[in-house]
């Protein structure tokens, strides 16, 4: 038998028993709603099991009838190419059906597609408007997507308490993000012994779940030289989990607390291998401090060749120091050819004359 069947069957049993429920050949609202609503969870029960064509044979009449639920699942099918062929204008088009008829889910998928450009045109201005929608109907990835949107200034000036406000909100509907930023805001501000207390409360859940920014965050509060030795040591356990999450500030404090002794024993090993992991994974100081250390044949043989590569990949990253030191072993001939003129625009662009 077909894997089909059952779910055919239980379709055909759905439609079958609103009409064996009155002896009336005019079905009543409530009738008409059950239908709906058990054709609906045939569809939904048909995608749960991969029975992608029968979920899409069930949602599109539903979906040509204005069923907004059926609407956004549609525009599911069509973006990820589940049961038929992918396709982004259509899927744009059924997430624009069910975001007008109030579906926060398709509104959401609406911004994301104006914001992406994903099925029309880019527009940040249409994207903001409709996560600022969904922020409003309760989406709380919305909220907090609206939250990043004031912090950062996309598309609209930069209003931290705006930020705060959608944050919260969003933090309060159980979004882990946004409560990791609200935390890390709050941390960043290292205001009253309360604001810290508030941040470290708020950081604490996402830490648990492995967010490394809130773990970094949450052991820089725990650091803070007012702790008692208990906070202090549970900080430099956030620190290493962060730092082992690949987050790039906390392995260079890594570096720090092995390279100064401070917190952790002196251990040049450890400190050579969380700076060079820094490094790697892109953190512009890191790559500085490892371009001097080649530089200065310090914890590392001498070798100015390195020390330009590191200098450089922080330099275009608008390091200054690096920019200037880059400039200054051009000036030099020591690692890279000399060359005056390319001295000249490395130390121009590291004094802030020219980007």
């Amino acid at each position: 038998m077909s894997k089909l069947k059952p779910l055919v069957a239980l379709l055909i049993f759905s439609l079958l028993l609103v009409g064996c429920s009155t002896t009336s050949n005019v079905a009543t609202t409530t009738e008409v709603q059950n239908d709906i609503n058990a054709r609906f969870l045939v569809a939904l029960t048909a995608f749960q099991r991969k029975e992608f064509e029968l979920a899409y044979g069930v949602w599109l009449p539903l979906a040509n009838d204005g069923h907004e639920g059926a609407q956004y699942w549609m525009g599911h099918l069509y973006e990820q190419g589940l049961g038929i062929e992918q396709d982004y204008g259509t899927a744009f088009r059924w997430y624009a059906l069910a975001a007008k008829h109030g579906d926060t889910n398709a509104q959401l998928k609406l911004a994301e597609f104006y914001a992406k450009g994903t099925g029309i045109g880019k527009d940040p201005l249409e994207a903001n408007r409709w996560y600022l929608q969904a922020a409003q109907n309760g989406n709380s990835t919305a909220q907090y997507k609206v939250g990043e949107m004031f912090e950062l200034g996309k598309g609209v000036r930069q209003q931290p308490h705006k930020a705060i406000y959608w944050y919260k909100i969003a933090a309060e509907h159980g979004n882990i993000q946004a409560q990791s930023k609200l935390g890390v805001m709050l941390a960043r501000g290292m205001g009253t012994l309360s604001e810290q207390k508030e941040a470290a409360t708020l950081l604490r859940y996402p830490a648990e779940q492995n967010h490394a920014e809130a773990q970094y965050y949450l052991a820089l509060i725990l650091l803070d030289a007012k702790r008692t030795p208990t906070d202090l040591k549970e900080g430099v356990k956030w620190m290493e989990a962060a730092a082992n999450g690949g987050y790039g500030p906390a392995q260079l404090a890594m570096a720090d607390f092995y390279n100064e002794g401070i917190h952790l024993e002196w251990d040049p090993k450890q400190m050579r291998t969380w700076l060079q992991l820094a490094a790697k994974g892109g953190l512009a100081e890191a790559q500085f401090r490892l371009g001097q250390m080649y530089e200065l044949g310090e914890d590392f043989p001498q070798d100015y060749a390195q020390a330009a590569t590191w200098y450089r990949l922080a330099a275009e990253q608008d390091h200054r120091k690096a920019q200037n030191a880059l400039g200054s072993l051009y000036a030099k001939g020591l690692g890279v050819p000399k060359d005056l003129g390319e001295a000249m625009l490395w130390f121009r662009k590291g004094s802030g004359q020219i980007r």
